[in-house]
C-alpha cells in the first residue's frame, strides 16, 4: 500500500536550510538535545492538525514553513505544559497524549488521542490515519527487559536512484510517520526524524516490538476523529 499525508509536512527554516519537521539537535534550549524527540513530534503534529483544519490559536504556528525563531518559542511554550519532560529530559508516551488533548481542546479540534494499539492492528491503523490526513507519532522503545541492550530498529535513507540504504539504528526515540510505501513487496514507513526524511521497514519494526522490546514502549499514538 502506498499512501501519505495530503498536505505539506512542516518545514523549519534552519540556517542550514529547511528541514522535514523539527530537529531537536538544532534546539539548544532543550534539556538534552537527544531527548527532545517527543516534544518535536507533538509540536509538528499539532501544527499540522491546526493548519489542515483551519484552526488558529496564538500558541501554535500553523504555516507549512516556520522560522527557527518562531519554532523555538513554540517548543518552549509546549515544554512548560510537560513537567515530566523538564524533570527527566525525556517524555513518557502518556505525556504526549495529555499535551495533544490539551492543545487540541484549545484549538477546538475534534480528535481523540490514545497511546498504543495491538500489534496485529497496527498497520491497518497507520494506513487509516494517513488516509484521514493524520500524522502518526511512533516510538521505538528501549529493549525490554534488558534495557542496556543496544538492540534497535534500522532506519533507511533514499538515494537519488530510489534505492534505500541503511543510515543507522535507532532506539529510545519518537518519530512521526508521514507515509507508507511498498518496495519489493515490503512495507516501509516514511518518517520525519531529526528534521530529515527516513524510512523504517515495518516488519523489522514489528519484530523488534514483539521480540526485543514491549508494545507499551514501542507503539503508535492513535488519533481518531470524534463523531
Amino acid at each position: 500500500m502506498n499512501c501519505s499525508l495530503k498536505h505539506e509536512y512542516p518545514h523549519i527554516m534552519y540556517p542550514s536550510g529547511p528541514s522535514f519537521g523539527g530537529n531537536q539537535m538544532k534546539e539548544a534550549h532543550l534539556p538534552t538535545a537527544n531527548l527532545g524527540c517527543g516534544l518535536v513530534a507533538v509540536a509538528d503534529t499539532l501544527s499540522y492538525l491546526c493548519r489542515t483544519n483551519g484552526a488558529s490559536i496564538p500558541q501554535i504556528p500553523y504555516e507549512s514553513t516556520i522560522s527557527q525563531e518562531t519554532y523555538t518559542k513554540y517548543l518552549n511554550r509546549l515544554r512548560r505544559r510537560m513537567p515530566i519532560l523538564s524533570l527527566l529530559g525525556g517524555i513518557p508516551a502518556m505525556e504526549l497524549v495529555w499535551a495533544l488533548r490539551y492543545y487540541s481542546k484549545k484549538a477546538h479540534l475534534s480528535y481523540s488521542f490514545r497511546w498504543g494499539v495491538p500489534s496485529r492492528k497496527m498497520y491497518g491503523v497507520i494506513a487509516k490515519m494517513l488516509s484521514q490526513d493524520l500524522p502518526v507519532i511512533v516510538s521505538v522503545g528501549m529493549a525490554f527487559p534488558y534495557f542496556i541492550s543496544k538492540a534497535g530498529v534500522k532506519y533507511y535513507e533514499k538515494r537519488p536512484n530510489g534505492n534505500l540504504v541503511v543510515a543507522g539504528t535507532v532506539r529510545g526515540h519518537y518519530m512521526t510517520i508521514t507515509g507508507l510505501m511498498d518496495v519489493d513487496e515490503r512495507a516501509y514507513l516514511r518518517v520525519s526524524s531529526w528534521g530529515m526524511e527516513y524510512y523504517i521497514d515495518f516488519e523489522e519494526y514489528l519484530n523488534f516490538a514483539r521480540k526485543k522490546s514491549n508494545l507499551l514502549f514501542t507503539n503508535i499514538l492513535y488519533i481518531s476523529k470524534r463523531r
